[in-house]
Order: C-alpha cells, then structure tokens, then sequence
C-alpha cells in the first residue's frame, strides 16, 4: 500500500516504524523501560474507590501514561508536530498530577475546575441540540446532567478557576517527580521527540 494512497494508515508508513525506532535507539529503548517500569508501578497500585481523592490520582496517572503512550506512538511514525502537541498536554498533566498527590486541597479545586468545564460543554450541547439533532432522550439526559452539576457546583462552593490558573498554580508548585517520569524534566521536549 503506497504511502501516497493511505497516507499514515498504510503499510508503508507502518514498515517505517523500524528505521525511526533504529535511528533514536537509546531514545526509544528508553521510552520502552519506562513504560514497563510505569506498568511495574501501576500494577502494585491499589486505589480506594470510596476515596475520590485517590480516584483523581488514578485517573490522572492513566491520563499521564496513555499522553506518554500517545506520544511514543505518534514520535515512530514519524509524526513530530502531532506528538509535541500531545507532549505539551502530557507535561501540563503531570504537573497536575504532581499537584493533586501532594495536596488534597489542590485536588479538590482541580475537581471543582473539572465541573465548572463539564457544565460550560453541557450547555453548549443543550445550545446547540437542534443543529447537532439531540433525540428527546438525549436531551432529557442533558438537562438531569446540566441540574446535577449546577447542584455539585452550588453545594461545594469552590472557586471557578480558569484552565490556565488551575494549569498556573500546578506549575508554580515545586515537585519533586518520581521515577520513571522525572526524566521528562531532564531534556527539552525538542530533544526528546524531534531531532536528538
């Protein structure tokens, strides 16, 4: 299958996976150790679902290794840009995350910005369900979801925070990152995933 007929898709992009993985070497080997460390870690983790902070923690981690992931997958074809976009989101991530294990009080305003942002994509649903063609149904579960997070909101009476600040105050925190993800920090994004 020519590149040029299926683009990214095809077989050839596929067969190329190999000369970029043989190119960064060192690079990739070490992106495969900490993966398998960060599978190691994770399968020793046990969360307390009835503790929603250790539920945010998990949940971030999964965001965190499946950015990393997405990254890896998106940097052996090739696909530069697309992976610094993705690299970009998963250093925001890990800060957050950073965040939320050392600070319970952290969590909690991280949880509240969640809400405020899932309400702000609910009513821009119910705005637009006419042109988007929402079923009756569809718009019932919309409203019961619009009134149960206007209701969470009003009872835990946290701030709205704007993305960047929740992002701001993440970064501003001094962490100190455990491995496997403490490499990150230690090169530039360029090198990691561009041109080494």
């Amino acid at each position: 299958m020519p590149f040029q007929k299926h683009g990214f898709l095809g077989e050839q992009a596929r067969e190329n996976i190999g000369n970029i993985r043989k190119q960064y070497r060192s690079l990739f080997q070490l992106v495969d150790e900490v993966n398998e460390y960060t599978y190691k870690v994770i399968a020793e983790i046990k969360i307390n679902s009835e503790d929603i902070h250790e539920c945010l923690i998990g949940s971030l981690l999964a965001k965190v290794v499946h950015s990393f992931q997405a990254v890896v997958i998106l940097s052996q074809y090739g696909l530069e840009s697309d992976s610094n976009i993705i690299l970009r989101a998963l250093f925001d991530n890990i800060f957050i995350f950073g965040s939320v294990i050392e600070d319970k009080e952290f969590g909690g305003k991280y949880i509240e910005h969640e809400r405020v942002l899932q309400l702000k994509l609910t009513n821009a649903a119910i705005d637009n369900a006419k042109d988007l063609k929402f079923s009756k149904e569809k718009m019932k579960r919309l409203k019961d979801r619009k009134d149960e997070l206007e209701k969470e909101i009003r009872n835990s009476k946290g701030e709205d925070k704007a993305p960047r600040t929740i992002r701001n105050e993440a970064i501003s925190t001094r962490h100190d990152y455990p491995a496997p993800w403490g490499f990150l920090f230690s090169r530039k994004a360029r090198f990691l995933f561009g041109n080494a």
